[in-house]
């Protein structure tokens, strides 16, 4: 499942050519939600715009969304945008496992990065992973691959304590 957050500029609907007339957002409304499948294996919450997103990333609502998503899927993957605020927000609920911060060297300042990362707290630094891409390199992804896997192991072996 992927849960489009980007609530400022929403993009996912616009990758998988749905509307986003029901999105994310209408719990808001207290309107039931369902995930759109997009293919076998893949469904999506889309986004739409809504003008106070870090009052959105706190609402109750939203958490019972994203914990009861986490149960009925595999992955859920959230896809929030490079802002300040939306990570830590996040993970004080704790609603996400890992941040993957994918980037590119020529598109993204490193001090826009820099002032990033420095915004998330300490406690969830070694949850976070950066993928710098230089396009003119094939790039390996084997290794991050496998230490998010490990993440997501660490979390299970808590949980089942």
């Amino acid at each position: 499942l992927i849960i489009d957050l980007d609530i400022e500029r929403p993009k996912i609907h616009t990758i998988y050519n749905v509307d986003n007339k029901t999105s994310v957002t209408n719990i808001l409304n207290n309107k039931i939600i369902n995930p759109i499948k997009v293919k076998d294996g893949l469904s999506i919450l889309p986004a739409s715009e809504y003008p106070y997103p870090a009052r959105f990333l706190k609402d109750e609502r939203l958490h019972k969304l994203i914990k009861d998503s986490a149960e009925k899927y595999d992955y859920v993957l959230v896809n929030i945008p490079t802002l300040d605020y939306y990570a830590p927000i996040l993970f004080n609920f704790g609603l996400i496992d890992v941040l993957l911060i994918n980037t590119s060297f020529g598109a993204t300042e490193m001090k826009t990065l820099d002032n990033y990362i420095a915004n998330i707290d300490d406690e969830h630094t070694d949850k976070l992973f950066l993928n710098a891409i230089d396009s003119r390199v094939k790039k390996d992804y084997s290794k991050i691959i496998d230490r998010i896997k490990g993440v997501f192991k660490r979390n299970k072996n808590v949980e089942d304590k």
